[in-house]
């Protein structure tokens, strides 16, 4: 049940906000690979900043599509994705594709390189707040995008902290995707936010507070 729940609580952070892009977990993942095949290097370096979004939102939904099936092919379009997002300062994509890494190598039980990543996509969460330019929008991330983005973050940071049993820093991770949550009345991420940390206190025997 634990597992399930944090999968649960990942999936919803990693969707909240329209600004999301399409979920392929279960469905179309060869379809889809097959129409990115044709993106060989020569045609991504002659590809329109449009071709470029759709691609690397294409290479996201691939990573996010194998994160539960597969952790190899979840690494490898997460660094696909970065390899046209890191060199373009697109910071929205970059969070995610860092998170992502940073979940493959938490399944892995690979903690402090889960952790990396985390704090990675962290950075480039804070760079979406200041200067960084949207590839979609040339006045920048609105602080909803960034938001959305952050609150994702803090709530898979958190969960890390809940597996190394680390429970004083999960709480406090999760207190702030909570009051992101809060603030834009995102009630159905803070009923799965709180239902999470009450699982989290029954493990550790603290009834009460569950």
């Amino acid at each position: 049940m634990r597992k399930i729940s944090i999968i649960l609580l990942l999936t919803i952070l990693s969707s909240i906000y329209v600004f999301a892009y399409n979920d392929h977990r279960g469905h179309n993942l060869d379809s889809l690979e097959r129409a990115v095949a044709r993106w060989v290097p020569d045609a991504i370096d002659l590809a329109s900043t449009e071709e470029l979004v759709n691609l690397n939102r294409a290479f996201r939904d691939l990573m996010l599509g194998y994160s539960a099936l597969n952790s190899e092919k979840c690494v490898f379009y997460a660094r696909k994705a970065l390899s046209i997002s890191e060199p373009r300062g697109w910071e929205e994509a970059n969070a995610d594709a860092y998170r992502y890494l940073g979940q493959c190598f938490w399944s892995s039980e690979q903690f402090d390189s889960s952790m990396v990543y985390y704090r990675k996509a962290l950075a480039a969460v804070e760079r979406m707040a200041g200067d960084a330019i949207s590839p979609t929008n040339p006045e920048g991330y609105s602080e909803k995008e960034v938001d959305d983005t952050r609150s994702a973050l803090y709530g898979a940071i958190g969960n890390l902290y809940s597996i190394m049993d680390s429970i004083p820093q999960a709480m406090n991770w999760y207190r702030k995707a909570g009051a992101i949550f809060d603030k834009y009345g995102w009630n159905q991420s803070n009923a799965i936010l709180y239902y999470n940390i009450g699982e989290t206190w029954v493990e550790q025997g603290s009834l009460r507070k569950a």
